[in-house]
């Protein structure tokens, strides 16, 4: 190596980022071979109709009676006539928190 040229050198840090990255990333591969076909219809396939539907319905539930009417958060639409019919599924609310931001995001198109 010549004296004119710097030399190239790269970070500790730099090069952890880049194997973080690179295990990142192979999950992503891996995820997306292990669910193939789905990964190509993420916005509007399931695997199984019946659970995927009701989970779906019970996070998106809790998102809107929040907003809208916390007092009666378990007065949800599904099985009415009956009262407090959240309690009978899983109401998931701690799970339904965290995608509170997509359904907000959503809610906008």
């Amino acid at each position: 190596m010549s004296s004119d040229q710097p030399e190239r050198t790269t970070s500790p840090l730099a090069r952890k980022l880049r194997g973080e990255l690179l295990i990142v990333l192979g999950f992503v591969v891996l995820t997306a071979a292990m669910t193939w076909p789905w990964v190509l219809h993420l916005r509007n396939a399931v695997a199984d109709e019946g659970d995927s539907y009701a989970h779906a319905y019970l996070l998106w539930w809790d998102y809107h009676q929040t907003i809208h009417d916390p007092l009666n958060l378990f007065q949800a639409t599904i099985f009415y006539p009956y009262r407090d019919t959240l309690a009978f599924g899983e109401n998931d609310y701690g799970i339904s928190l965290v995608f509170f931001p997509l359904f907000a995001s959503a809610r906008g198109r």
